[in-house]
């Protein structure tokens, strides 16, 4: 068997998201992309996007794949999946129909959730880029002491994630029939 699977690869890439800090991942990207591989420059603001992009979605991908992989190997003992396989149904109906299904709501949970990580992570990542944003804004009044600035990026960040949970509920709501409002 290969060790490099398209399995065991997806497992390295999402405990890897999982593992590594924001600032670390994107000084690592700098490195590999902008030094050694001469693909993306530091300097241009168009064609370095991706790189922050990918710091900072390296966190929820991992978290999310990883949980819905867990979940999918649960479901997957279940009767009724045991049940479809004995009527004949195909895999991919199998998987994408009655399993998955039942592992999006929960892994919605978790996007919401990890939303705030992103959030907090923003700031970093706009540091290590160098980026004009929220981030650097926020360390520049932490830096300087002027609280009300401090107040107010804390009170936007509270805001969207308060929203960003209270969108999930309704999508979760929408998603399965035994919650009601």
């Amino acid at each position: 068997m290969n060790p490099f699977g398209s399995n065991n690869l997806s497992r390295i890439i999402a405990v890897s998201g999982v593992s590594l800090p924001p600032f670390w991942f994107g000084i690592i990207l700098q490195l590999l992309f902008f030094k050694y591989l001469g693909v993306l420059s530091l300097s241009d603001r168009a064609s370095t996007i991706v790189l922050p992009a990918i710091t900072l979605a390296a966190y929820p991908v991992g978290l999310i794949t990883r949980q819905v992989r867990s979940m999918m190997v649960e479901v997957l003992q279940e009767n009724y999946i045991r049940t479809a396989h004995a009527y004949g149904l195909s895999p991919q109906r199998i998987y994408f129909k009655y399993a998955l299904k039942n592992t999006i709501a929960p892994a919605l949970i978790t996007v919401g959730l990890s939303f705030a990580y992103t959030l907090v992570g923003a700031f970093l990542v706009e540091l290590i880029f160098n980026w004009p944003g929220l981030g650097r804004y926020a360390a520049n009044s932490i830096l300087s002491m002027d609280y009300p600035a401090v107040c107010g990026v804390t009170i936007v960040a509270a805001t969207a994630y308060v929203f960003i949970n209270l969108i999930v509920d309704l999508i979760q709501v929408y998603l399965d029939p035994r919650i009601t409002l």
